[in-house]
């Protein structure tokens, strides 16, 4: 099909769909079209194309289907409407199993289309090359290779800027090789948009020139990635890139470009290769060029032996030589390749390796190279980007080198600054080049859809996943492509847990007929997606259950029962991609940089951790513009995963936030000062390697020398002056810290070079690493040359004890794992599949000899440690406890975990969790620190840094004593057991003692405060429903099942609801729900609030009655136990009475408020130190009497620097920490949301020029008309005051002007928020969004079926949006390790308690700064109130306030700005004195 043909179907599909997405956005996928309205909508809009045979080349490109309809009729949906439906209908259907007992795994889902946006692509070589005329970075050999690069091809304008500013740079480095300072280009673009050819066309272009000037081997550009999985896919581009450069190049030179890669997997030299003797060796960097081969590159067994570096297919003649790829180190070290691709990990360890390093520029006459790619340069956050920083700087100070550095990055907010900090340049030598907002074009179409689990059909949610991907594959191209690449082939499904990534594996080669064996597959059965096959027999019941996948034919696939999708894995355990998979699952390993253009479809499974990773894995699918690519999102209805799907703006529009890195912690200084201390050594020992030579044992005469030479080097050090100058000065240039710094990281404890490195590295030396007279035991058996200063990869932790696993297996297999996830992992009883590699039959747990689990009751069993972990256990300590026995805590090496064996029955639902205890001794050395007055002197008593740095670290001792595990078996009988740690029958706790770098901040809780707070009406308020929650989870008929706990408090508070819309109070509808008819409709409230399953409602099949989901039945049963009703009428008083008498509700509120002020500490760390990851410290909270301590420690042994930082920033001003404590706990961005949205509906009646703005942009048909639009509401928002954040914006596009909305929605939208909030007022309770979208469902389809309840149920969800706790609790929501359950907190009672009444001035008062100046010199504070209309004033208003001095006690002061709050609409400042304050 031509491009023309082409773009015109895609014209054609964009009308239908932009259509279909108007009912799919509100959650109706039962929309249609009919022949008519086809017809109808080409006529209109395509007036000069053939409507009828439009219709028919759609259908035949697969973009159109007649679909299965129980209506009768034809009706035709686009690809993407009919995907949507059959995603929202999707069901767990076994073999052999009637469909109506199929349950159902959707129960709603969020769904957006939007064009995609790219950089326009118009400029000719011809146009580019004749703007660069009489310029010395250009010359005629330049100006052919880039005609020959662009081809006939057009480029985008930031591709034109980014090559100029390379090809000058490069001239510039090239010519002034010792120039003494870095420049940098970072290019920021989307995924796809053509970043990696903004590089190459300038670099392989300057790289030719430099070939012809001066014809040596070296290396020319050295391109860095992160991790060996990029470096792969890149590989392969530029390989292909250089080929076009083949005939200029030999003429020119008499040679090809030629490249190499140096990483783990680079064999050493042709001997090595040959370790599996007559064994091709696959080369998977590179693909077969012959059109349609499908062959794989191999190193031929022949070609080793006969020492020939070339690579062939496997299938076809295609060949490559080694004067275009070097495949051996020995071969790249004698005839380095111009473009060496490397990762910082080799960078790193092979810098102080004088065999090698002269690959990186390193060594006497070896001319660096002039240009550094950095690629993925997002990635490189937080401790990762500060270690890779600090290896730069070493680099360029070992290779006397100031490159060009060039980075290719997602859109960064702030990049020249970052990529300068990254680089070790001055930020005015670095640019950003970017497509323009000017340069952009809508083309084509993207789809993200977030499916929520049915939590009531007591499926798990990795089902779910399974069908989403058995249904992706069908719904995407076969190879034929039929769509011709408007629907990619290859789904990625990606995971962020090894044990889920092998669960997820097999279980799919499972539902897709397969066996699995490792990545070899056998066909064993049908595959289940052949049920989906309609017959004549099945088509309606098929069609009713939302089954039908006759579409999947009409795409090309078969669907009968050889139609297996293939299926692969990639994670740390299996390296690489099949090319032939068409499901992939994987873990983060995939996410950077894989280039496959087959790619349309990317599912994540549960929510993604971060912005940037998700990023990365939402671009994987739809390299090519043409393409329209979907994201899936799977999200469970709990935790973080509820908290993102209804926050879903955010996968719609992510945004990465400006990153700092920690180039300031003296952790991470010290490990890179430990390296470039080695570096220093190689320097100084030639033909060294420093790492190997420390490594391993040697015997070699040679390597006998260096070892000598480096203990008279380091004696030296340590004895004599000049040479510790000499070092000194050395780290100091390889590092680029302060003077004060350099002497911190020489002497300071710990791990100080002075102290504690050179000496342990001298008496390792002079001992041959001897311990206890044994030699060799001191050495280390990883990777690491120093394990206690230098970690054994640059990016993983230092000081983590390690377990070592062992597998029970036909072959002895032993494993790695940091110790706490080693134990949380084989925690008693739980199953895991993280090591089910090989087969889906392969699970590992941790159990006693001989222990059969005991079904449908409570056991205790003791769990000796020697069956556990053999006899290589340490004894840590022993904790003493007040009234109890000591207990002993031990620390194993190692686990002997054993294969489930499965007849035992058991399911992998089976799971444990290990109860632990954690013990802080502090130093009573550590001096607390007064606070500052203000309004937490009441509360907040002192805090307490305990350091290294002061020779005050934390003692802690974290320990397990026993596990409860919950086993089930396949018959849905439950074992609950208490596994015990004892040794000879005596307690013992499991665990590790650690010294770490901690603070400790103590709070007084006197009974006055809480009864403060139970008083208060607002906080009864909020957390009614919460204590009615805790209170029925609490009971022991729940203690092992909270889940039924909380249908039961849904149902019941549904109910209650419901009932009060019709009765005058809530009194009487509790009373009403306890009539025999209340008692029917509390039966029946599971059937509406949870997903119905009875599709066949209207079927005339006579199968009307069947079974309700199982959950539902179970609901009604239990609203039917006299038990549960007394129970529930029990706790109902909680709802209306007054809380204030009761002790239980003291109790709680006092453990909320511990977890509250724990959760508020930790948002202040994140608060002070933006670009510290959030696991890098613990909180942990410890409560006596009226005292409680809430500690803040390092996840890390030995003090990473975290805490010392903060320790300088409290010091320098406490009251701007303190400040940012309060802040921490003030109204959140989605409070100030909900807010704002509802202002704006309240105000669309009277404002007409709000409404014509709205509509404007529901009118808009073109892409200029929407952003004018959208510039006109901004500005009309922002004249009235409304803070326009990326998150309002988000959602008010998601849910006020999402497609096919009008002025009716907005009138319906502030209706439901005026009943909302009506409704609440009567109740005297929050009620939470799907408890309102119920009652409002039930009020307004009095009659309807259970099907039509459910359906408007969710549609009124999907429109509205959290308020109340659920979004109160997600701001100082946080994770403990070592804490089970949620820690839930309220910040409105940290407000409660921390409010101090401050002076409040208005502006709308004509002397408000004098009233400001004298409030703050009585009060050292005040507040000052901006009006919503006022806003455009704030720059003039906090000018004149930081500018105009205050006299105090003779002094002129300058007050400061220290929070921004929103009151009610009004902006409120705090404007603060802090002299007035210390």
């Amino acid at each position: 099909m031509s491009t023309a043909d082409l773009s015109l179907l895609h014209q054609a599909l964009d009308l239908l769909e932009e259509r279909e997405a108007e009912l799919l956005v509100w959650g109706d996928t039962d929309g249609a079209f009919t022949h008519a309205d086809i017809i109808s909508l080409f006529t209109r809009h395509l007036p000069y194309e053939d409507a009828e045979s439009l219709l028919a080349e759609l259908q035949k490109a697969a973009m159109l289907f007649s679909v299965p309809t129980s209506k009768g009729g034809t009706r035709y949906r686009t690809r993407m409407a009919e995907a949507v439906c059959l995603f929202r209908h999707q069901r767990q259907w076994f073999r052999n199993q009637p469909l109506q007992q199929a349950r159902t795994l959707v129960a709603d889902y969020r769904f957006v289309r939007r064009p995609r946006n790219y950089p326009k692509r118009e400029l000719p070589a011809q146009t580019v090359l004749s703007k660069w005329v009489d310029v010395p970075w250009m010359n005629e050999i330049k100006r052919q290779a880039l005609s020959r690069l662009i081809g006939d091809f057009f480029i985008a304008g930031f591709q034109e800027r980014s090559t100029e500013r390379i090809l000058r740079a490069w001239h510039f480095h090239s010519h002034h090789a010792r120039v003494k300072e870095a420049t940098g280009t970072i290019v920021c673009a989307g995924t796809g948009s053509g970043k990696t050819l903004a590089f190459y066309l300038p670099a392989l272009t300057s790289l030719l020139n430099d070939i012809q000037r001066d014809n040596a081997q070296r290396v020319r550009t050295l391109a860095l990635y992160p991790r060996k999985e990029l470096l792969k896919d890149q590989f392969m581009e530029t390989w292909s890139k250089c080929r076009e450069l083949d005939n200029q190049a030999l003429v020119l030179t008499g040679r090809k470009i030629r490249i190499g890669s140096f990483f783990g997997d680079t064999p050493f030299n042709h001997q090595y290769a040959m370790k599996d003797k007559d064994k091709d060796m696959p080369f998977d960097l590179l693909r077969c060029t012959t059109p349609k081969c499908s062959g794989q590159m191999h190193w031929k067994a022949e070609d080793i032996k006969a020492k020939k570096e070339i690579l062939r297919c496997s299938h076809c003649n295609h060949s490559v030589d080694s004067d275009e790829v070097i495949l051996t180190r020995v071969s790249l070290m004698k005839n380095p390749p111009d473009i060496l691709f490397t990762t910082t990990e080799m960078l790193n360890q092979h810098l102080g390796n004088n065999q090698t390093n002269h690959l990186f520029g390193v060594g006497i006459d070896v001319t660096p190279p002039p240009v550094v790619l950095l690629d993925e340069v997002h990635t490189y956050v937080g401790n990762t980007g500060a270690q890779t920083a600090y290896l730069l700087r070493r680099w360029m100070q070992l290779a006397r080198s100031h490159p060009h550095f060039v980075g290719l990055s997602a859109t960064l907010s702030d990049a020249e600054r970052f990529f300068a900090d990254l680089v070790g340049a001055h930020k005015k030598h670095v640019a950003l080049i970017e497509p323009k907002f000017h340069e952009m074009e809508d083309e084509g179409a993207e789809y993200l859809l977030a499916l929520r689990g049915d939590p009531v059909s007591q499926t798990a949610l990795l089902s779910t996943t399974i069908q989403t991907s058995m249904l992706a594959r069908r719904i995407l191209d076969t190879k034929r492509k039929k769509s011709c690449g408007t629907w990619g082939q290859k789904t990625f499904v990606f995971t962020d847990d090894l044990d889920i990534n092998n669960r997820l594996y097999h279980q799919l080669c499972d539902a897709e007929g397969w066996r699995s064996r490792g990545q070899n597959l056998y066909v064993a059965k049908p595959p289940l997606a052949s049920q989906r096959l309609e017959t004549p027999k099945n088509s309606h019941k098929l069609t009713l259950a939302g089954q039908n996948w006759r579409i999947a034919l009409d795409i090309g696939h078969s669907l009968d029962e050889n139609d297996r999708a293939i299926v692969a894995r990639t994670s740390s355990q299996d390296v690489g991609v099949d090319p032939r998979a068409e499901v992939v699952i994987a873990t983060a390993s995939l996410e950077v940089g894989f280039n496959d253009p087959s790619v349309g479809m990317v599912i994540q499974h549960k929510a993604p951790r971060n912005v940037a990773s998700y990023l990365q894995r939402k671009g994987r699918a739809g390299r090519s513009r043409t393409m329209r690519p979907w994201m899936v999102a799977v999200l469970s209805e709990f935790g973080r995963d509820r908290v993102v799907y209804q926050r879903y703006e955010e996968l719609i529009n992510p945004e990465i936030k400006g990153q700092l890195l920690p180039m300031g912690n003296i952790h991470i200084q010290k490990m890179q000062a430990a390296m470039a201390t080695l570096d220093w050594l190689s320097m100084k020992i030639p033909g060294s390697n420093i790492w190997s030579l420390l490594n391993k044992p040697q015997t070699k005469r040679e390597s006998l020398d260096h070892l000598d030479r480096m203990l008279h080097l380091i004696t030296a050090v340590i004895e004599q002056h000049a040479w510790q100058l000499e070092l000194e000065k050395y780290l100091f240039y390889a590092l680029r810290i302060t003077d004060e710094q350099l002497q911190r990281v020489l002497w300071s404890p710990p791990r100080s070079i002075m102290m504690e490195l050179l000496p342990t590295l001298k008496r390792q030396l002079t001992t041959q690493w001897s311990r206890m007279g044994q030699p060799e035991a001191d050495r280390s058996t990883g990777r690491s040359p120093l394990p206690a200063f230098i970690p054994s990869a640059l990016f993983s932790e230092l000081n983590l004890p390690e377990l070592e696993i062992h597998l029970e297996r036909k072959f002895e297999k032993r494993e790695h794992l940091p110790f706490i996830q080693g134990l949380k992992e084989f925690a008693p009883g739980r199953i895991s599949k993280r090591y089910a590699v090989y087969s889906d039959n392969e699970a590992d747990w941790l159990i006693p000899n001989n222990f059969v689990p005991a079904m449908n009751c409570v056991s205790d069993v003791d769990f000796e440690i020697e069956q556990a972990f053999g006899n290589t256990w340490q004894p840590e300590c022993v904790i003493e406890c007040e009234g109890q026995p000591p207990i002993r805590v031990i620390r194993p090496m190692q686990v002997l975990t054993r294969a489930l064996r499965f007849d035992q029955n058991l399911t992998e639902k089976s799971n444990s969790q290990l109860y632990w205890h954690t013990r802080f001794n502090p130093d009573d050395q550590a001096v607390p620190l007064p606070i500052p007055t203000g309004p937490w002197a009441e509360i907040l008593r002192s805090i307490t840094f305990f350091t290294h740095q002061n020779m005050t670290p934390l003692d802690v001792t974290r320990y397990a004593t026993h596990a409860t595990a919950s086993l089930r078996n396949k018959t849905k009988q439950q074992a609950h057991v208490n596994f015990r740690w004892v040794e000879h029958g005596e307690p013992v706790g499991v665990g590790v003692r650690q010294w770490v770098d901690g603070a400790r901040l103590r709070f007084t809780l006197p009974p006055n405060l809480l009864q403060r707070l139970r008083h208060d009406p607002a906080i009864q308020r909020a957390l009614r429903t919460l204590y009615f929650q805790h209170r029925i989870k609490r009971e022991p008929r729940f203690e092992y099942d909270t889940f039924t706990a909380d249908w039961i408090y849904e149902c019941y508070l549904a109910a209650v609801t419901r009932e009060l819309v019709t009765q005058s109070s809530l009194a009487d509808s509790i009373a009403e729900l306890k009539t025999p008819d209340g008692r029917r409709r509390l039966a029946d409230i599971a059937d509406t609030l949870f997903q119905a399953d009875n599709i066949f409602e209207n079927c005339e099949d006579g199968e009307d009655d069947v079974e309700s989901q199982e959950l539902q039945q179970n609901l009604r049963n239990l609203f039917k136990e006299t038990d549960i009703l007394d129970l529930i009428d029990r706790h109902s008083a909680i709802l209306t009475q007054d809380l204030s008498d009761d002790v239980d509700f003291q109790d709680w509120l006092q453990e909320l408020l511990t977890t509250t002020l724990a959760g508020a500490v930790k948002q202040t760390s994140h608060l002070l130190l933006p670009d510290v990851d959030e696991r890098g410290l613990v909180v942990d909270t410890e409560l006596n009497d009226e005292v409680l301590d809430v500690w803040l420690t390092e996840s890390e042994p030995g003090g990473c620097g975290i805490i010392t930082r903060m320790e300088d920033v409290f010091h320098q001003d406490p009251v701007s920490v303190l400040n940012l404590f309060m802040r921490s706990f003030a109204v959140s961005d989605y409070e100030q949301i909900d807010y704002n949205l509802f202002e704006m509906l309240s105000r669309l009646s009277s404002s007409s020029e709000l409404q014509e703005a709205l509509n404007a942009i529901r009118q808009a048909s073109s892409h200029l008309q929407r952003r004018q639009a959208n510039a006109h509401l901004r500005a009309l928002l922002k004249a009235q005051g409304f803070a326009l954040s990326h998150s309002f914006m988000s959602v008010l596009h998601t849910r006020v002007l999402r497609p096919g909305s009008q002025a009716s929605h907005d009138a319906q939208m502030l209706a439901y928020l005026n009943a909302w909030r009506e409704l609440e007022d009567k109740a005297g309770y929050e009620i939470a969004l799907n408890i309102f979208a119920h009652t409002q469902a039930t009020q307004e389809l009095p009659d309807a079926s259970v099907i039509k309840v459910f359906e408007r149920f969710c549609k009124i969800q999907g429109m509205l949006w959290q308020r109340g706790n659920a979004i109160r609790r997600s701001v100082l929501s946080y994770y403990n390790p070592f804490k089970s359950g949620n820690n839930l907190t309220e910040r409105l009672l940290l407000s409660s308690l921390f409010q101090q009444t401050a002076c409040s001035i208005s502006i709308s008062e004509s002397d408000w700064l004098a009233q400001l100046h004298h409030a703050i010199t009585q009060h050292g504070f005040a507040e000052l109130h901006i009006p919503r209309e006022a806003r455009h004033r704030i720059v003039e208003v906090i000018s004149l306030v930081q500018v105009t001095p205050i006299e105090y006690f003779g002094l002129h002061l300058y007050p400061r700005e220290s929070a921004v709050d929103y009151q009610d609409g009004n902006l409120v400042l705090r404007f603060e004195l802090a002299e007035a304050l210390l």
